[in-house]
């Protein structure tokens, strides 16, 4: 257990702030895990981070905890406020928490123009959250869809080591807007990419991170519609020679004019 002062938090409850540190040294992914589906620290710790961010994430920080785990807290109390929806009585409703009226509303997510989904919350099992879900009643996909329905100006969006299949419901809803698009795709086929992202309009710069060495041309030749719109493409991998099938390939590309390869830094000699 990590001890520290809570003299400079003491609207926080005792025993919210045992819970969130008890666990942190062991394992970051699977007590984000917890805390989504427990309603008490919706109920005590979201509205206090809504109020006042910044405040509590530099009180809580101070005290005899050691770097590593401080950082470790910063992490997880700054995607907390990076994952609060929009809706955020749609949200509580759903995990049956009421609400306080006494904290203000902040609709500053309605002006974003980026997001990234990155691997914090990608961490999670599909598996093993179906069974939380099954038991709290919340869902990843719904957490997801809360984070980016409804913000029509969306122009960048980052998605990084997460579950691209979940974006199928409602990616075509933001495409009118999204403009910029970067895929990490380490641990997830190619196929499944090009299905979800080939019919997006408006796509201007498109960043790809590829798991393999080399680079799968499949992907590349099967991009629809981006082909018509995208200026610059960002790769990340390992073409080896530059043979005739990549230029073919990029002649369909009607508006590109610029192509940044770099390698993945564990395959640069």
């Amino acid at each position: 257990m990590v001890v520290f002062d809570m003299s400079p938090a003491t609207e926080l409850n005792a025993d919210v702030i045992n819970l969130i540190f008890e666990y942190i040294e062991d394992d970051i992914p699977a007590l984000y895990n917890s805390i989504l589906v427990n309603k008490y620290i919706y109920d005590k710790l979201i509205p206090l981070l809504y109020k006042n961010p910044f405040h509590y994430m530099n009180t809580l920080l101070r005290g005899t905890i050691n770097k590593t785990i401080r950082n470790k807290c910063r992490a997880l109390i700054t995607t907390y406020i990076k994952c609060l929806p929009l809706d955020r009585q749609l949200f509580y409703h759903k995990v049956g928490v009421i609400e306080k009226p006494s904290y203000p509303r902040h609709q500053h997510e309605q002006y974003l123009r980026s997001l990234t989904i990155n691997h914090f919350i990608g961490s999670l099992n599909a598996t093993k959250y179906h069974q939380i879900a099954d038991s709290h009643g919340v869902f990843y996909h719904d957490l997801i869809t809360l984070l980016v329905t409804g913000k029509k100006q969306l122009q960048m969006l980052h998605i990084e080591d997460t579950h691209f299949h979940i974006f199928e419901d409602f990616l075509q809803d933001l495409s009118p807007s999204l403009k910029s698009l970067r895929l990490d795709m380490k641990y997830y086929i190619n196929e499944d990419i090009s299905h979800l992202i080939n019919n997006l309009p408006n796509i201007e710069s498109l960043v790809i991170s590829f798991a393999k060495p080399e680079i799968d041309y499949d992907l590349l030749e099967n991009m629809g519609r981006i082909k018509e719109s995208l200026v610059r493409l960002d790769i990340e991998g390992d073409l080896g020679k530059i043979d005739f099938k990549f230029l073919h390939i990029m002649k369909e590309y009607k508006q590109l004019k610029v192509i940044y390869i770099r390698k993945h830094e564990h395959l640069c000699s």
